[in-house]
């Protein structure tokens, strides 16, 4: 309704409506920003330029009259625009305070548009399979996924510029067909505007628009329709327990690197997809052997945090150890001695074996000699996961095949299978799963790929020490304060 609104303003010339119009319509969904040049087109050129193209059912002949831009609508456009920006930002920073502010609004909306944090509805079967199977690429394919976009943006407006409604038209096409997390809205606009340009399509003049126009019908639109809207995509949250006996069907959909995809069909036939998780637990857990318990994971988090802390505090606080992980965290009496602080920078890169330096390594990483603190952070979260799953850094599947631990549990934290993270043996310890929660939370944000968005580890340590700190508040006090932890980095 926003983009019909800013379209009826252009065309009649109302300038403060249409800005409002392609505010509105931007503030809700991002793309609509395109149709910034059709509007200014618009407002310039007016709707009829040259007046034979546009809108008419019949052919006439091609006007020779020049047709000359006016400024003064677009300028105009542009200014009522900024204000009703700066009204929609004013309000919404207010409004929404209390979350954050209007920077985690952007983050949360925006930001959740460009970086396709959930892929329920996903962006598309192609770029799914992009997306999840290089995920180590996932950026590089976002911003490609992106740019599908823009980069038809300026080549249109030239060749359309004299046809503005029509451009705009064109816009809400690709706009429909490749953005992310599509809706019915859009296709239904689409297909509503279709009918306006028959004299164009008809003439086969833009075979190549006339082309994307039958597939979207036929194809494209059908199958966003099954695949993405209307379609109700389970999670762990709520599937109900799942056993052979209430299995009707169980067939193999395929084998990846961290698991077996199955197709169920349950008696209530249901179709669903079961994802069992490949065992890559670390350790030898044979008989007489027993897992850490959760106090002891958590005292070990707190220690190694804080031994972290205190080494980034040295050289005025531009020091790094460059080797973390867990061989390296000595569990003496109070958990919080680090062994190897200086020997990464004199020792060759290539003196740890690939496979067990990756794991650690931090993505921005290609020499342990130019590692800096968040490379640190990163190494510690892979240390944070391995107490949280129980699973190794890295693990090899049949001899070659590679798994990381952090690719892993952002492939499962994405797909919103938050349950399927831990370690099977934290299930039996009751009222912590709150701790488990935010304790992943800490986790999956020191392995950010950014340096930048990872957090300090003075910070680390005291989100870990609150986790613990808040909990116990809710227990008994005996037996839950952990020995030698303090609120703040001991010295002495």
């Amino acid at each position: 309704m926003a983009i019909i609104v800013s379209l009826y303003g252009a065309c009649i010339g109302l300038v403060p409506l249409a800005a409002f119009g392609w505010v509105t319509a931007t503030h809700m969904s991002l793309y609509p920003a395109v149709l910034i040049v059709p509007v200014i087109l618009m407002l310039g050129y007016g709707p009829d330029a040259p007046p034979s193209k546009v809108f008419l059912q019949k052919k006439h002949k091609k006007s020779n009259a020049q047709v000359i831009f006016s400024w003064k609508r677009p300028v105009h456009f542009l200014f009522w625009s900024i204000m009703w920006g700066m009204h929609v930002l004013v309000l919404c920073g207010i409004s929404l305070r209390q979350y954050g502010g209007l920077w985690e609004v952007l983050r949360r909306t925006y930001g959740f548009i460009l970086t396709v944090e959930d892929l329920s509805p996903n962006i598309g079967v192609l770029w799914y399979f992009f997306a999840e199977v290089f995920d180590f690429f996932r950026s590089f394919f976002l911003i490609v996924f992106h740019m599908n976009i823009f980069f038809m943006v300026l080549p249109l407006a030239i060749r359309l510029k004299h046809l503005p409604a029509f451009l705009a038209f064109v816009y809400v096409a690709i706009v429909a067909i490749f953005k992310s997390y599509p809706s019915v809205g859009d296709s239904a606009l689409y297909l509503g505007l279709l009918a306006l340009f028959a004299n164009e399509l008809a003439d086969m003049k833009f075979s190549f628009f006339l082309f994307c126009g039958y597939i979207g019908v036929s194809l494209l639109s059908p199958v966003m329709h099954n695949l993405w809207i209307w379609r109700v995509h389970l999670t762990f949250a709520y599937i109900p327990p799942i056993d052979s006996n209430g299995l009707c069907l169980l067939s193999v959909l395929g084998k990846g690197t961290f698991g077996i995809s199955y197709k169920a069909i349950l008696e209530d036939a249901t179709t669903v997809v079961v994802k069992r998780l490949r065992e890559v637990g670390v350790g030898n857990r044979g008989e007489g052997r027993v897992p850490l318990d959760w106090d002891t994971r958590m005292r070990i988090a707190i220690g190694a945090a804080r031994g972290i802390a205190r080494i980034h505090l040295g050289n005025n606080g531009k020091l790094v150890h460059r080797n973390i992980k867990s061989s390296n965290i000595l569990n003496s009496q109070n958990y919080g001695c680090m062994s190897d602080l200086g020997l990464a920078p004199v020792m060759s890169a290539l003196a740890l074996p690939i496979s067990r330096a990756a794991g650690y390594r931090a993505p921005e990483v290609t020499d342990t000699r130019k590692a800096g603190q968040p490379s640190d952070v990163f190494s510690f979260g892979v240390v944070l996961l391995e107490l949280l799953t129980g699973k190794s850094h890295v693990y090899s599947v049949n001899g070659d095949e590679m798994v990381h631990l952090v690719r892993w549990a952002h492939s499962v934290v994405r797909e919103e299978w938050t349950a399927e993270v831990f370690d099977m043996e934290l299930m039996r310890y009751p009222s912590i799963e709150e701790e488990l929660v935010e304790m992943l939370q800490i986790a999956m944000s020191c392995v950010v790929r950014e340096p930048g968005q990872r957090p300090k580890m003075s910070d680390v340590m005291k989100m870990i020490e609150n986790v613990r700190l808040d909990e116990s508040d809710s227990r008994p006090s005996s037996g839950n304060k952990l020995p030698g932890v303090k609120s703040e980095l001991s010295f002495g």
